[in-house]
């Protein structure tokens, strides 16, 4: 199916254009699984927009005393729905054939790596599995070097991080402390107002 291009230069909007110009044949080549799979979503949404749209043009026009509806109107509509349909199917069909080209096996190679990967393992000897209990803690080899976590983000040490730490929660709480005591003025004063005078 062959895109008409010519008229969707004059349906469409820019960014409109620039979704069907994608679902040319060439546009088609340069798009990505997940990037066509956002073009497809896009094509929907702008399809059922479009078909939204005709169907209420066409209710206004039955409606009793309606003014005559523009035909041309009705018309452009109608071949914008048609357009985004056409759009729509090059982006699922493209999706499928890459999704198909994906799940396809190379060839027998990974069948022959396995088959020299069961005999390599069948030549070695078993090594005896150590059972463990589910709560001891895995061993650990003496050649692996312990790794620390690095210090806090913009600190040199953990002790300036902690330390930065400890001055941020005591500036919440002095806000805390604040709030209460500006609360307890604000009940004072309404106290002080209620009174006869």
């Amino acid at each position: 199916m062959k895109l008409n291009l010519r008229s969707a230069r004059t349906l469409c909007t820019a960014k409109e254009l620039e979704l069907v110009m994608a679902g040319s044949r060439e546009g088609l080549r340069a798009l990505s699984e997940a990037r066509l799979k956002l073009k497809v979503v896009r094509a929907r949404n702008l399809r059922d927009k479009y078909r939204d749209l005709l169907r209420r043009q066409r209710l206004a026009a039955r409606r009793p005393g309606a003014k005559p509806a523009r035909d041309d109107a009705n018309a452009r509509t109608e071949s914008k729905v048609a357009l985004f349909e056409q759009t729509l199917a090059r982006f699922v069909d493209r999706l499928a054939q890459v999704q198909a080209a994906a799940k396809k096996p190379v060839g027998k190679k990974p069948v022959a790596r396995k088959a020299v990967a069961k005999k390599a393992a069948a030549s070695k000897p078993a090594a005896p599995k150590v059972q463990r209990s589910a709560k001891a803690p895995a061993p650990i080899t003496p050649l692996a070097p312990t790794v620390q976590p690095p210090p806090a983000r913009g600190f040199v040490s953990d002790k300036a991080a902690q330390s930065a730490r400890n001055v941020r929660l005591k500036s919440i709480n002095a806000r805390n402390v604040q709030a209460h005591v500006s609360a307890r003025g604000r009940r004072n004063q309404a106290k002080r107002d209620s009174r006869p005078r």
